[in-house]
């Protein structure tokens, strides 16, 4: 969609899909003609007699300003007397009162691709991209606005392939006019140069709607990864953590091990030595009981 102004205290501006411009107040409308002719009128009746001004002198008008495309391709606005007020290149600006501007606002989805873009290769915080990305993810996560992109390329598709169409088209409708030794009008290669623009525009948009909807998926899938290493990461943490407990807590059993071990083999050596003394009270007691019967039996033969 194009908005076209032009204002001397007023503006002309376009909602119309039929190329027509209106002014605020109504006073004036404009048109841009199948042959490329862009005529102003005055009111609504489009008849030549009220034609303030165009850009083909073919149509010249029957008003004080009229638009010429010239051989060089700048577009003047002359007054009655062939005085530049306007001009579309620099070189001759015009020092009137009048001013045009072009605005086109189809280039929105390039400019919002190109803001992607940047934002991409800014240097600027990690957490930052994955937040902008995040969002375009979930933009493009719901259903509606997959059909909505998916149109929307489609729509890109087209305007590139009659960008194309039309290019070729006016081209060797040039081609043809030369070989017959014809005068080529100007409006032809406004046209051709139009069409070879929209071929770069829309070709270099969907260019980048394809990179960025790969690089949006790729960047999906690599936080997914990512969220799944930390996630690994952690659960490793946690596994080392409980290996460096559990290895611990068997040195903590190993010296406690140790330490009845060597509870047991003292016990033992004591229980031996126990052993040994009873022994040998036992072999002192039968020593002692042995020694007493013998001095009982030398008592009775004394007798």
């Amino acid at each position: 969609m194009s908005k076209h102004i032009l204002t001397q205290n007023d503006s002309i501006y376009s909602n119309d899909p039929n190329n027509k411009l209106v002014t605020e107040n109504g006073q004036f409308t404009a048109i841009l003609q199948e042959d490329g002719n862009f005529v102003v009128y005055r009111g609504q009746d489009h008849t030549p007699q009220n034609a303030v001004f165009a850009t083909h002198t073919h149509h010249k008008g029957t008003g004080p300003y009229r638009f010429i495309q010239q051989d060089d391709g700048n577009l003047v606005l002359y007054d009655k007397h062939r005085k530049s007020h306007w001009s579309s290149h620099t070189h001759d600006s015009g020092q009137g009162p009048y001013h045009l501007d072009f605005e086109d606002t189809g280039l929105l989805i390039l400019k919002d691709e190109m803001v992607i873009c940047i934002l991409a290769v800014l240097p600027i915080s990690m957490a930052s991209k994955k937040s902008v990305f995040a969002k375009v993810s979930n933009l493009w996560a719901g259903h509606t606005s997959k059909i909505v992109f998916r149109v929307v390329f489609v729509i890109l598709v087209g305007l590139f392939a009659d960008a194309i169409m039309n290019s070729l088209n006016t081209d060797k409708q040039i081609h043809e006019m030369r070989k017959d030794n014809k005068i080529v009008d100007n409006s032809l290669y406004v046209r051709l140069f139009r069409y070879q623009r929209n071929i770069y525009l829309t070709g270099f948009t969907m260019f980048l709607y394809f990179l960025i909807y790969r690089s949006q998926s790729i960047i999906v899938e690599l936080t997914s990864m990512e969220t799944k290493s930390t996630v690994a990461m952690k659960q490793a943490q946690n596994n080392t953590t409980e290996v460096e407990r559990l290895v611990k807590s068997n040195k903590q059993l190993e010296d406690e091990l140790k330490g009845l071990r060597k509870q047991e083999k003292d016990f033992k050596a004591m229980k031996q030595q126990a052993e040994n003394t009873t022994k040998e009270y036992e072999r002192l007691q039968k020593e002692l009981e042995k020694a007493q019967g013998t001095k009982s039996k030398n008592q009775k033969k004394d007798d």
